[in-house]
């Protein structure tokens, strides 16, 4: 049999059927060619599909770690919005942050010493987002400002000068840094 026949047996009737290539289409011309993948390509595509299932996987399925970074956000935003008031207001207006173990926020023009009821903008003379509360998520908040109160003068820089921060504490512990001119950055 020469290279351009194909063989075919029936192993039941012991029948052989000899065919010649040339007389097949040109997509039958490589009958005897490699399909497939070999065993080291599965392989390596099994490791790869395992490394990223342990590492990715997890932190598509739960929410560990991700509230923090949420509430880290939002309470730079609080802060730089007590920052653009401040430089933006008169002295007499309230540019303070409050913080206790779960909230952080300014309080409202009317009550300035304290968190109260009307905590936040009650009297709609400014953005809403004026409250972190962290009370259902088991997520903390504390400062290293005395009295647990940051005011900002007209020129947008705290009243605890170097010494400014607020740690977010959940899964992770998240630093908010606001330097002495008034740099307010995650850290």
């Amino acid at each position: 049999m020469d290279n351009n026949s194909l063989k075919i047996t029936n192993c039941a009737r012991r029948d052989t059927l000899s065919i010649d290539k040339s007389a097949l289409p040109k997509s039958y011309s490589k009958l005897d060619t490699q399909l497939g993948f070999t065993l080291l390509e599965l392989i390596v595509t099994i490791i790869i599909i395992g490394v990223l299932a342990v590492t990715i996987l997890p932190r598509f399925t739960g929410s560990d770690g991700f509230e923090e970074y949420s509430y880290r956000t939002q309470a730079i935003a609080i802060l730089r919005n007590a920052q653009q008031r401040a430089m933006n207001q008169d002295a007499s207006a309230c540019n303070r942050i409050l913080i206790d173990s779960t909230r952080l926020g300014i309080p409202d023009n009317a009550n300035c010493n304290g968190f109260t009821s009307d905590f936040g903008d009650r009297d709609n003379d400014f953005t809403r987002l004026t409250e972190l509360n962290t009370a259902n998520s088991g997520v903390t908040i504390s400062t290293t400002a005395s009295g647990n109160t940051i005011i900002f003068d007209q020129m947008g820089r705290p009243s605890c000068g170097n010494n400014c921060a607020i740690q977010i504490t959940g899964d992770e512990p998240l630093r908010i840094v606001i330097e002495s001119q008034g740099f307010i950055h995650a850290d």
